[in-house]
């Protein structure tokens, strides 16, 4: 299902945005706007805009709109991360964001994650 939003030409004019950037521009406040008010997931206002999850988070940051966060999110966040890091068979991994990690200790063994990071750095044994 796909739905049109008509705006007035009087309007349209009235944006002060290039003709280029409107679109896209208007698809990312209807993103935010959704999202703000709770009738839009994160990851469904995120596929509305051209911005990665990342680059949405942070603008939701700097719009001081805050993040409706639950446990199903948390899951689906950190399905997502698993299936997009890729595991060197050295005991690194690259994240996402392509910053290396370890995720094994010299010993081998799996490293806790940090309280603060999430990311591993104290070996568990």
């Amino acid at each position: 299902m796909s739905v049109t939003l008509e705006i007035p030409d009087q309007i349209a004019h009235a944006i002060r945005l290039p003709t280029g950037e409107r679109e896209q521009s208007l698809m990312t406040e209807l993103a935010i706007a959704l999202y703000a008010r709770g009738l839009l997931s994160f990851g469904k206002a995120c596929e509305m805009t051209s911005l990665t999850r990342v680059e949405f988070g942070l603008l939701l940051g700097r719009r001081a709109v805050p993040r409706h966060f639950t446990d199903q999110d948390l899951e689906d966040d950190l399905a997502y991360a698993r299936s997009h890091s890729t595991c060197f068979g050295d005991g690194n991994q690259q994240d996402i964001d392509g910053r290396n990690r370890r995720t094994v200790c010299r010993k081998n063994h799996g490293l806790a994650p940090d309280r603060n990071t999430g990311y591993p750095s104290a070996c568990k044994e």
